[in-house]
């Protein structure tokens, strides 16, 4: 409980950092992840598509998109939240068929 309260505190730092320079702070997957989720709770689409989009971009492994399947439920109204969980879903599939096949 401790660590997820400190890791909400730096993720609101670095949202009101991007809010103000355009910037994140955040470079790995836990810590993008973090600040997605305070963005979205501070409602800051902004800095919800520049999350996204970062985490879209940097590569799959299966342990991230078992992180981007876990994200709640309401966050999944937004599109680009959306495109992030059904590409990590397709990741996933691809992973364990090739797995299964062999």
């Amino acid at each position: 409980m401790v660590w997820h309260f400190i890791a909400e505190e730096v993720a609101f730092m670095d949202l009101l950092h991007f809010m103000y320079n355009g910037t994140l702070e955040a470079r790995s997957t836990r810590e993008l992840l973090d600040v997605l989720m305070v963005a979205d709770k501070f409602d800051v689409p902004s800095c919800v598509n520049h999350c996204t989009h970062a985490l879209q971009n940097s590569p799959f492994t299966i342990e991230s998109a078992s992180l981007y399947l876990q994200l709640p439920p309401t966050m999944l109204t937004n599109t680009v939240v959306l495109q992030l969980t059904d590409a990590a879903k397709g990741f996933l599939i691809q992973c364990f068929k090739h797995s299964y096949l062999k």
